[in-house]
């Protein structure tokens, strides 16, 4: 049996899918890490802010009720 060869249109169809599907893998990585590093950000800051809220509560500039 003969094999047919693709038209240089299939072909260019073929990688068109793949490139897209490739794109969508890495966007759903990138989202991934995105939401990663807002999570450890957001914990930092939340730190951040206890320290600060504790190191003035101590200095007696502010009282907390």
């Amino acid at each position: 049996m003969a094999r047919t060869r693709k038209t240089s249109k299939e072909a260019l169809e073929e990688k068109i899918k793949k490139a897209e599907a490739d794109v969508i893998a890495a966007k759903k990585k990138y989202d991934q890490a995105t939401a990663n590093l807002k999570e450890r950000l957001d914990k930092r800051d939340a730190i951040r802010k206890e320290e600060i809220l504790s190191a003035v509560v101590k200095s007696g500039k502010i009282e907390l009720f």
